[in-house]
């Protein structure tokens, strides 16, 4: 995560405060933060008797510049903007090849009531999910885990609204109209869903204190998909020494082609400076069969901001017809953020 704030030294964020007049002769306070994230390596992907191996982004969530702009209004009021460039590190491409400026880029307004945000950013699911995915550093976690029912989506044109925290609880509800998936199949082979507005909506209840972690979300028409819903229960508990997070979402389809993904990941501090992780995921669609994945890693923690990364996992899968095993994949490489 990124490390903000006075304090982090000019080599670990750019901080600067402007204070301003308001027309209202009102004094606010504006903080700009510029703080960022890169993890790149060596990664070998295996498929059955193939691999590709090369120099690769290690990031599951993308490699990050991440520009932040918070004004202090008073009275419990502050307003904000975030604006996020993705790219990936091997090629200088912005993330996932889109032809954005910003992936991410968000407005918003707070008060005693609650915040209120609009443009385009991560759908609150996303946001719960990675409370539970703890196998954040990298190549397995972009290998393994990852399924249609839980896929990460920045909506574009989205309005949420979050309610204050009161008993480490907090409520978000987001909403976001689109253009309807066409590439999604219907009912009958070979025909596609036709054109249309897709009103995504989602809603998530979470509940955090410390390390401890817990939470519900619902999803209705994920990526503009029209007739799927899906729900997503997250834990993360710590366990002595070590922290425990899983996941589990259940997708329903009106085509039948229900799916369900539950992932557990276990981050156990080994020694001081070293830190060991553990992963297990299965990915079952009806009628399709299943995808099973196991993940081990160990990370070498350098400082707050520099650690390495080395990671090892095998996919396997059964259909209605046959077995298969995806074979050893490997990352080795460095993750560093500011």
């Amino acid at each position: 995560m990124a490390r903000r704030g006075p304090g982090a030294g000019a080599a670990v964020a750019l901080v600067v405060v402007v204070v301003a007049t308001c027309a209202a002769s009102a004094v606010s306070a504006q903080t700009l933060t510029l703080s960022g994230g890169i993890a790149v390596g060596l990664k070998r992907e295996a498929s059955g008797a193939q691999a590709v191996q090369q120099v690769a982004s290690l990031a599951t969530t993308g490699n990050y510049l991440n520009i932040a702009a918070v004004d202090e209004l008073g009275a419990g009021w502050r307003s904000g903007v975030t604006l996020t460039a993705r790219f990936q590190p091997d090629t200088g491409n912005t993330d996932g090849g889109a032809d954005r400026a910003f992936q991410t880029s968000k407005l918003w307004v707070s008060g005693p009531w609650g915040e209120l945000g609009m443009g385009r950013f991560n759908a609150p699911t996303d946001i719960l999910r990675a409370r539970g995915d703890l196998f954040y550093s990298a190549g397995a976690a972009a290998g393994v885990f990852g399924h249609p029912a839980d896929v990460t989506l920045r909506y574009s044109g989205m309005v949420q609204i979050s309610t204050p925290v009161v008993n480490h609880l907090k409520a978000v509800f987001a909403v976001a109209d689109r253009d309807a998936n066409t590439a999604y199949p219907s009912p009958v082979p070979g025909v596609l869903v036709p054109a249309a507005r897709a009103n995504i909506r989602e809603i998530t209840l979470e509940y955090t204190n410390g390390p401890q972690a817990a939470g519900l979300g619902f999803t209705e028409n994920p990526n503009g998909v029209p007739g799927v819903r899906a729900l997503t229960a997250v834990l993360r508990q710590p366990l002595g020494r070590a922290l425990l997070g899983v996941v589990h979402t259940g997708l329903r389809r009106s085509n039948g082609l229900d799916a369900q993904r539950t992932s557990a990941h276990v981050n156990l501090p080994l020694a001081p400076g070293w830190v060991g992780k553990a992963g297990v995921e299965r990915q079952r669609t009806e009628g399709q069969g299943a995808v099973t994945g196991l993940a081990l890693g160990v990370d070498r923690v350098l400082s707050p901001r520099t650690r390495l990364i080395a990671d090892a996992w095998r996919k396997s899968s059964r259909s209605t017809t046959r077995a298969s095993d995806g074979g050893i994949s490997y990352a080795l490489g460095i993750r560093h953020t500011f």
